[in-house]
């Protein structure tokens, strides 16, 4: 196994980072231009640049307060060519329209690429 220092986005990019409060190990997360207490860059990479395309995914999990949506939408390619097999993500609706995103998005996508869908107690369940 091997640790990147990077955040999985839509595109390669620098994001800011909050890095939440304290006493909060799990509410940190991407920020816009709002001022945050803690604030760093971060790199961000699609999962399409850092996953082989010869390489099968048996469970795809994603919670980034948030930012969900776009981490699906940079691993677009790895949908299309049928690599995971199924997963879920977050659907942190308060994070969310604080990043001005929506879920339907990756939903849409999904669907597009011939996954099902199940969106129930704030997540988005999705297989083969």
């Amino acid at each position: 196994m091997t640790l990147h220092e990077l955040a999985a986005s839509d595109r390669a990019d620098t994001l800011r980072f909050d890095v939440g409060p304290p006493d909060q190990t799990g509410w940190g997360g991407i920020v816009g231009d709002q001022n945050t207490s803690e604030v760093v860059e971060v790199t961000a990479v699609r999962l399409d640049e850092m996953i082989a395309k010869n390489r099968q995914i048996a469970f795809l999990k994603i919670d980034v307060e948030g930012a969900d949506p776009l981490v699906i939408i940079g691993a677009e390619g790895l949908f299309r060519r049928k690599q995971i097999a199924a997963g879920c993500f977050e659907i942190n609706t308060i994070r969310m329209e604080q990043l001005g995103l929506s879920a339907d998005p990756a939903i849409k996508l999904l669907h597009d690429c011939n996954y099902m869908t199940d969106v129930r107690d704030g997540e988005c369940w999705f297989t083969l």
